[in-house]
This record gives structure tokens, sequence and C-alpha cells, in this order.
């Protein structure tokens, strides 16, 4: 039996897409609404839609493309050039290479020519908290005089708050390194004690674009490249990815110079 074979639509062209034009196409399917095509519109990260059947995937590439909307069908399995992340702890920066420590302390060095993607972003990070309280039990025990333990309870609550994410990609997927802001120790690179968690990342980001200066480099690693001192953020760790997996498809689409 064959295997079902799944689709994505990505834009061929870098930037979001026109949300009038989206709307308008969505209008072609009774399963997709106004407030969809607006989200895409400004989330769309390079990939509009993943996991599609090719039917699927064909109706709403022609239905964006009678838009203007410039998209390609591409099968799923064609876009699998993210590897599992190996989350670094300790790095040097040398003259010629990124030098990775591993946790046992043994040293490996990585190209600074071999890294085909710098990427990084403010992603949400939501946890899970529970506090607890304390109240009199009163009623049928007390009333007797008898002894009784007071009541506790239990109440959980969201806790929102932003991870700054540093992803490097070597070669055409060979490895994919991560580097997590805020449990990374950052003293091993940088002398300032005194920094901020973003001051820290943003010059780590920036030294990374300009020692990798042959890297492509999404939208959050060119911000700091261009000098801005705040890290972009996503809606989601997977927008992020997304965006990194649009960039590594596009720059495989463009014609190999002699």
């Amino acid at each position: 039996m064959a295997a079902f074979n799944q689709y994505a639509v990505l834009l061929r062209d870098a930037g979001s897409p026109n949300a009038d034009a989206v709307r308008r196409a969505f209008r072609t399917f009774s399963h997709l609404t106004d407030a969809d095509a607006i989200r895409l519109a400004a989330n769309a990260q390079g990939i509009l839609q993943r996991h599609l059947s090719v039917d699927e995937a064909k109706a709403l590439q022609q239905a964006l493309q009678v838009e203007g909307v410039k998209a390609a069908l591409v099968k799923e399995e064609e876009l699998r050039f993210l590897p599992a992340s190996q989350t670094l702890h300790r790095i040097e920066l040398a003259h010629d290479a990124l030098v990775i420590h591993d946790l046992m302390g043994r040293a490996s060095a990585v190209a600074w020519k071999d890294i085909s993607l710098v990427a990084a972003g403010a992603v949400p990070h939501v946890e899970i908290g529970a506090t607890q309280t304390t109240r009199s039990r009163l009623g049928f025990q007390s009333l007797f005089g008898l002894s009784s333990k007071p009541a506790v309870e239990t109440r959980h609550r969201l806790e929102t708050e932003r991870h700054f994410i540093l992803e490097l990609i070597v070669g055409h997927g060979a490895a994919r390194y991560e580097i997590r802001a805020h449990q990374f120790p950052f003293s091993f690179v940088l002398n300032q004690p005194t920094a901020s968690t973003t001051e820290k990342f943003v010059w780590l980001v920036r030294e990374m674009t300009r020692r990798a200066a042959q890297a492509g480099l999404n939208r959050g690693a060119q911000d700091i490249r261009d000098d801005v001192q705040l890290v972009r953020g996503y809606p989601s760790h997977q927008l992020l990815l997304d965006e990194m997996v649009w960039l590594l498809w596009s720059a495989r689409q463009r014609p190999v110079q002699s």
C-alpha cells in the first residue's frame, strides 16, 4: 500500500502576503474564515499551510495564485532540513571556528564558513505554577468542640515569559545547535557581569552574524545585525522553526552560480 504523501504550501518570495488577497483566496473554502486569513497573513513565516493532502494543497495554491500570491507546492519530505538540536552550554569564539565544549569538557570546532543559517528570536514559554492556601474548616466538627484540620486549597496559574533562542544550522542540515539565553553561561564569551540578558544575547547574535558572514539570517538575526537592540518576538517556537525551514528551502531554489 502506497504511503500517504503530505504537502505544504509556501510563499515563493520573502515577506508577508497581502491580507486582502489571502482573505479572497480563503473564501473559496467553506472551512476557512476571514479571521484565519488575517492571522495567517500576519504570522506566516514563509510557510502558509502544512500537512495537507495533494488535492487540498493544489486547491489552496491555485486560489492564492489567482489573487496574486506567489505560492509553491512542496512535499513535506522535502522540508526536512532541521535535525534534532544540540543545546550548547559552553562555547568559544575562535578566529576561524566556533568551538563547542560538551558536558564532558571535550571540544570540537565548527568552521564559521560551514554555518549556513543564523536564526534568533524571542518565543513564549508557559509554565504552570501552583499555590496553596489554607483556610479554617468551620462546621459540624467545630460546633461540637472536635478538632478540625485546616483545609488546603491548591490553585493553578499560568505564567508566560519570553525566552531568547539562537539557532545555528551547519551545511544543508548536517547539524543544528541551539542556545537558550536564560540558561546559557555568557561569562565564557563575554566579561560583562552587569549587562542584562538581552544585551548579552544581542551581542552574541551580532558576533555570530559577523563571523559567519556568508550564512543566511532570519528576520530576528537581521534586526540584530542591523543594530536593533531588541529581540524580535515570534508567536511560537514553531513559527521560528518554520521560518528557518523556509529560508533553507528558499536557498535551495536559487540557481547555483558558476
